[in-house]
């Protein structure tokens, strides 16, 4: 469904693991959209992409900056196991009932 996934975590070898093997279970299919396993402070603007993504941040970043995560990004919190997300209905288009 092309979301936006950003992974936060404080170890960087974790989000760099965990971003490859959310694309490898994507098998036979492809990620064609952007992959930034590890983002800098310098790029945090990033986050207000309107296209599909997948980061991985630490969450100081997050914490020092004191901005706002769009509504529309899933956020995975590595170091704690958990998954955030404000606007949890996903938009179904009225073609998708129609074959269902």
């Amino acid at each position: 469904m092309e979301k936006k996934i950003l992974l936060i975590s404080e170890h960087k070898a974790l989000l760099t693991h965990a971003a490859i093997a959310l694309i490898s279970f994507l098998f036979p299919l492809c990620w064609k959209h952007v992959l930034i396993p590890i983002l800098p402070k310098t790029m945090t603007d990033v986050l207000d992409a309107p296209f599909p993504f997948l980061i991985g941040i630490e969450p100081f970043i997050i914490r020092e900056d004191c901005f706002e995560i769009n509504n529309e990004v899933y956020r995975v919190d590595l170091d704690n196991g958990s998954i955030s997300l404000r606007d949890s209905k996903p938009k179904v288009s009225k073609e998708y009932k129609v074959l269902k």
